[in-house]
Protein backbone atom coordinates (compact mmCIF):
# COMPACT_ATOMS: atom_id res chain seq x y z
CA UNK A 1 0.00 0.00 0.00
CA UNK A 2 2.50 2.53 1.09
CA UNK A 3 4.60 1.79 -2.45
CA UNK A 4 1.57 2.64 -4.28
CA UNK A 5 1.08 6.24 -2.86
CA UNK A 6 4.65 6.93 -3.35
CA UNK A 7 4.11 5.70 -6.78
CA UNK A 8 1.31 8.04 -7.31
CA UNK A 9 3.46 10.98 -5.33
CA UNK A 10 6.22 10.60 -7.80
CA UNK A 11 4.21 10.01 -10.70
CA UNK A 12 2.39 13.42 -9.85
CA UNK A 13 5.76 15.34 -9.18
CA UNK A 14 6.78 14.02 -12.31
CA UNK A 15 3.54 14.85 -14.34
CA UNK A 16 4.24 18.36 -12.84
CA UNK A 17 7.96 19.07 -13.66
CA UNK A 18 7.29 18.00 -17.17
CA UNK A 19 4.17 20.47 -17.92
CA UNK A 20 6.37 23.29 -16.27
CA UNK A 21 9.58 22.65 -18.89
CA UNK A 22 6.92 22.32 -21.81
CA UNK A 23 5.43 25.69 -20.54
CA UNK A 24 8.12 27.60 -20.07
CA UNK A 25 9.91 26.08 -22.93
CA UNK A 26 13.03 24.91 -21.35
CA UNK A 27 14.43 21.87 -23.14
CA UNK A 28 14.03 18.61 -21.44
CA UNK A 29 17.39 16.73 -22.76
CA UNK A 30 20.81 18.17 -21.77
CA UNK A 31 19.98 19.99 -18.71
CA UNK A 32 23.35 21.47 -18.39
CA UNK A 33 23.25 22.87 -22.31
CA UNK A 34 20.91 25.20 -23.05
CA UNK A 35 17.54 25.81 -20.56
CA UNK A 36 15.33 27.55 -23.63
CA UNK A 37 14.38 26.36 -27.19
CA UNK A 38 15.37 28.80 -29.52
CA UNK A 39 13.91 29.41 -33.00
CA UNK A 40 17.23 29.86 -35.82
CA UNK A 41 15.41 31.80 -38.10
CA UNK A 42 14.88 35.95 -37.63
CA UNK A 43 11.61 37.65 -38.00
CA UNK A 44 12.50 39.64 -40.96
CA UNK A 45 14.02 36.30 -42.81
CA UNK A 46 10.34 34.29 -41.96
CA UNK A 47 8.87 37.56 -42.73
CA UNK A 48 10.21 37.11 -46.41
CA UNK A 49 9.86 34.12 -46.34
CA UNK A 50 6.58 34.20 -45.97
CA UNK A 51 5.75 36.60 -48.17
CA UNK A 52 7.86 35.36 -51.05
CA UNK A 53 5.79 31.74 -50.74
CA UNK A 54 2.53 33.43 -50.28
CA UNK A 55 2.25 36.33 -52.22
CA UNK A 56 5.23 35.76 -55.35
CA UNK A 57 4.87 31.81 -55.57
CA UNK A 58 1.43 31.49 -55.42
CA UNK A 59 0.65 35.06 -57.57
CA UNK A 60 3.09 32.71 -60.08
CA UNK A 61 0.42 30.31 -60.50
CA UNK A 62 -1.68 32.16 -62.79
CA UNK A 63 1.54 31.90 -65.37
CA UNK A 64 2.20 28.62 -64.85
CA UNK A 65 -1.68 28.49 -65.85
CA UNK A 66 -0.73 30.89 -69.17
CA UNK A 67 1.78 28.44 -70.29
CA UNK A 68 -0.30 25.31 -69.52
CA UNK A 69 -2.57 27.07 -71.91
CA UNK A 70 -0.83 27.80 -74.50
CA UNK A 71 0.88 24.53 -74.71
CA UNK A 72 -2.49 22.28 -74.91
CA UNK A 73 -3.92 24.52 -77.54
CA UNK A 74 -0.56 24.01 -79.86
CA UNK A 75 0.64 27.12 -80.03
CA UNK A 76 4.36 28.30 -79.96
CA UNK A 77 5.69 28.95 -76.47
CA UNK A 78 7.37 32.56 -76.72
CA UNK A 79 7.92 35.35 -74.91
CA UNK A 80 5.12 37.61 -76.25
CA UNK A 81 2.68 34.53 -76.14
CA UNK A 82 3.56 33.74 -72.34
CA UNK A 83 4.03 37.32 -70.97
CA UNK A 84 2.17 39.24 -73.51
CA UNK A 85 -1.36 39.26 -72.15
CA UNK A 86 -0.43 41.42 -68.65
CA UNK A 87 -0.42 38.46 -66.19
CA UNK A 88 2.43 40.04 -64.64
CA UNK A 89 0.87 43.12 -64.03
CA UNK A 90 -1.44 41.57 -61.26
CA UNK A 91 1.35 39.27 -60.49
CA UNK A 92 3.07 43.18 -59.51
CA UNK A 93 -0.58 44.09 -58.02
CA UNK A 94 -0.81 41.40 -55.60
CA UNK A 95 3.01 41.42 -54.51
CA UNK A 96 2.41 44.95 -53.67
CA UNK A 97 -0.87 44.76 -51.54
CA UNK A 98 0.49 41.75 -49.58
CA UNK A 99 3.36 43.45 -48.82
CA UNK A 100 1.66 46.80 -47.99
CA UNK A 101 -0.59 45.08 -45.61
CA UNK A 102 2.50 43.01 -43.91
CA UNK A 103 3.67 47.14 -43.40
CA UNK A 104 0.60 48.51 -42.44
CA UNK A 105 -0.40 45.32 -40.10
CA UNK A 106 1.33 47.17 -36.84
CA UNK A 107 -0.72 50.22 -37.57
CA UNK A 108 1.78 53.33 -38.12
CA UNK A 109 3.75 55.76 -36.20
CA UNK A 110 3.43 59.36 -35.44
CA UNK A 111 7.61 58.98 -35.93
CA UNK A 112 9.76 58.69 -38.54
CA UNK A 113 9.12 55.22 -39.43
CA UNK A 114 5.27 55.60 -39.80
CA UNK A 115 6.36 58.24 -42.31
CA UNK A 116 8.09 55.80 -43.81
CA UNK A 117 5.05 53.26 -43.51
CA UNK A 118 2.93 55.84 -45.29
CA UNK A 119 5.14 57.16 -47.93
CA UNK A 120 6.18 53.46 -48.99
CA UNK A 121 2.10 51.96 -48.70
CA UNK A 122 1.24 55.39 -51.19
CA UNK A 123 4.16 54.35 -53.64
CA UNK A 124 2.81 50.95 -53.88
CA UNK A 125 -0.68 52.12 -54.14
CA UNK A 126 0.44 54.63 -56.86
CA UNK A 127 2.37 51.58 -58.45
CA UNK A 128 -0.05 49.17 -58.10
CA UNK A 129 -2.42 51.89 -60.31
CA UNK A 130 -0.14 52.09 -62.89
CA UNK A 131 -0.42 48.65 -63.19
CA UNK A 132 -3.55 47.98 -63.66
CA UNK A 133 -3.63 50.73 -66.24
CA UNK A 134 -1.56 49.01 -68.28
CA UNK A 135 -3.24 45.14 -67.91
CA UNK A 136 -6.74 47.46 -68.74
CA UNK A 137 -4.52 48.43 -72.01
CA UNK A 138 -3.26 45.06 -72.77
CA UNK A 139 -6.76 43.66 -72.25
CA UNK A 140 -8.54 46.31 -74.54
CA UNK A 141 -6.17 45.62 -77.55
CA UNK A 142 -4.34 48.81 -77.55
CA UNK A 143 -0.85 47.76 -76.40
CA UNK A 144 1.42 45.15 -78.24
CA UNK A 145 2.38 41.97 -77.20
CA UNK A 146 6.11 43.20 -77.32
CA UNK A 147 5.18 45.97 -75.29
CA UNK A 148 3.35 44.33 -72.79
CA UNK A 149 5.48 41.71 -72.13
CA UNK A 150 8.60 44.13 -71.62
CA UNK A 151 6.36 46.22 -69.29
CA UNK A 152 5.23 43.99 -67.93
CA UNK A 153 8.77 42.32 -66.44
CA UNK A 154 9.64 45.79 -65.26
CA UNK A 155 6.44 46.57 -63.28
CA UNK A 156 7.13 42.43 -61.66
CA UNK A 157 10.83 43.70 -61.14
CA UNK A 158 10.04 46.73 -59.48
CA UNK A 159 6.63 45.17 -57.29
CA UNK A 160 9.62 42.94 -56.21
CA UNK A 161 12.19 45.37 -54.93
CA UNK A 162 9.57 47.82 -53.61
CA UNK A 163 7.98 44.55 -51.53
CA UNK A 164 11.11 43.81 -50.61
CA UNK A 165 11.81 47.01 -49.11
CA UNK A 166 8.18 47.12 -47.23
CA UNK A 167 8.79 44.16 -45.60
CA UNK A 168 12.34 44.80 -44.58
CA UNK A 169 10.55 48.00 -43.03
CA UNK A 170 7.86 46.33 -41.46
CA UNK A 171 10.52 44.14 -39.42
CA UNK A 172 12.39 47.30 -38.52
CA UNK A 173 9.18 48.78 -37.20
CA UNK A 174 7.70 45.81 -35.23
CA UNK A 175 11.50 45.38 -33.55
CA UNK A 176 11.65 48.35 -32.34
CA UNK A 177 8.30 48.36 -30.89
CA UNK A 178 9.15 45.61 -28.90
CA UNK A 179 12.33 47.01 -27.87
CA UNK A 180 14.56 44.85 -29.31
CA UNK A 181 17.63 45.80 -31.72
Amino acid sequence: MENSSSDDELKELMIKYLTNKIETGDRLDNEGESDKIVDPSSPRSVRFQKWAMLSIALALLGLGAEIAAIALSGQELTYRAIFGKGELYMVSIGMLFSAAGELLYDRTRLGPEGAWQISLSLAAFLFSLLSAVGYGFTKSGRSTLDITANLSWASALVALGLGSLMIAMASASRRSKNGKP
